[in-house]
């Protein structure tokens, strides 16, 4: 009986642990950096079948005494691959690329997320699925370039991560 509950025992434990790592898998955890930029709660929306746009979210804080600028976004899953501006003008949610990038101000941080700021992957060439990781190249003016790994999360996933702590 003693074998049979430590065999019992291990397969829980064991159990566990792959539930947390998956869990740790699909959420990122904690922040990249690259000079003095640093990248966190970066994910990509999970897309319904036939979809053909997407959308890519982060969080991105300067520590440093310049500003700097994410000039471009590279995702080997879509066409093409633009940052974005959703606002409200005159009662319309109007959407429109940033020409030259998104600014990020020293000491400040810049959110990327549902309804604001947001990379936008146009001409999908598969369905982006809840639990998928794919690598998101970001190239920024005077940092440079780092790519990451993007999870593609549901919307109330995404919504999680972008409200928990940092």
């Amino acid at each position: 009986m003693r074998s049979g509950l430590s065999s019992l025992t291990f397969c829980l434990a064991l159990g566990a642990a792959v539930i947390f790592t998956s869990f740790f898998n699909v959420i990122p955890g904690m922040a990249e950096t690259i000079g003095d930029l640093s990248i966190s709660k970066n994910w990509i929306r999970a897309t319904p079948p036939a979809a053909m746009t997407g959308g890519g979210f982060l969080v991105i804080s300067n520590s440093g005494s310049h500003e700097d600028t994410l000039t471009a976004v590279e995702f080997t899953g879509a066409k093409k691959t633009e940052i974005h501006e959703m606002k409200i003008e005159k009662d319309v949610m109007k959407m429109r690329p940033l020409k030259g990038g998104i600014k990020i101000p020293a000491g400040e941080t810049i959110v990327l997320k549902p309804g604001g700021f947001h990379l936008m992957f146009m001409g999908l060439k598969f369905r982006l699925k809840d639990g998928q990781n794919f690598p998101i190249k970001l190239i920024f003016a005077n940092a440079g370039e780092i790519t990451m790994n993007f999870p593609v999360l549901t919307m109330e996933k995404g919504n999680k991560l972008m409200m928990r702590g940092n």
